[in-house]
């Protein structure tokens, strides 16, 4: 776990209950958690191109929406270095609102796409 360490960083700085991995057990909202979707590898440059979800999970759509922004705005478009990679960028792709039930959770899973290399 490399640039995902980095990423949970950045992340925590927003809400410190974040998790690399499975979706969070139990009570206690707001948290976050995010795992690796892909990672397809360019054939001929050594740069590294993963996808994450990332899902943000609160007791209110307002306190989700807003959690989700704030993660938005510190991804978005972030370039520099991460740890020891050098990300060219971050682009969020895309976001949804859901209402888990059985859980009686909001939940607004983000797609976002890096761009980096080891250095």
């Amino acid at each position: 776990m490399r640039i995902e360490k980095e990423l949970k960083d950045v992340i925590s700085e927003i809400l410190p209950e974040t998790s690399y991995g499975n979706a969070p057990i139990g009570p206690g909202w707001p948290r976050i958690n995010f795992f690796r979707v892909s990672n397809p590898q360019h054939p001929t440059v050594d740069i590294q191109n993963p996808r994450f979800q990332i899902s943000v999970r609160a007791s209110s759509l307002g306190q989700a929406r807003e959690i989700a922004d704030n993660v938005r705005d510190r991804l978005h478009r972030l370039q520099g270095r991460m740890g020891n990679a050098y990300v060219n960028s971050i682009l969020v792709l895309n976001d949804n609102e859901l209402y888990e039930q059985e859980a009686k959770v909001f939940h607004i899973p983000m797609t976002i796409k890096l761009q980096y290399k080891e250095v």
